[in-house]
């Protein structure tokens, strides 16, 4: 629920603002936000908190069921693990689409 309130709502928002950013494809900005806004959760699906992804069921979902062997928020394994390989995987997709990346920033610095 929270996450399709999130969406209509900035959406929304996105088209109060359209006629101050003309130049700026207000489908891409929102997409940007939706995938950010999942990612987050997805990630924080993978610590000891967990997720309340059926709220308002107070129930916090986590991958791995275990609590146990999830990852704890500010420790070593995050720091020094996880997020080296989601910098690497970054990385990763910049190489693999940097052609397409250059060419959408030359246009939208039009």
């Amino acid at each position: 629920i929270g996450v399709a309130l999130f969406g209509f709502l900035a959406h929304a928002l996105l088209g109060f603002l359209n006629p101050l950013m003309a130049h700026v494809n207000n489908g891409y900005v929102w997409w940007a936000f939706m995938i950010g806004m999942l990612s987050h959760l997805a990630m924080d699906t993978l610590t000891k908190e967990g997720v309340p992804w059926l709220l308002p069921i107070p129930i916090k979902f986590g991958i791995p069921p275990l609590r146990k062997f999830r990852i704890t928020t500010g420790k070593l394994v995050e720091t020094c693990l996880v997020f080296p390989l989601l910098l690497a995987f970054d990385i990763w997709l910049i190489h693999l689409h940097y052609p397409g990346i250059v060419g959408y920033t030359h246009h939208l610095l039009r």
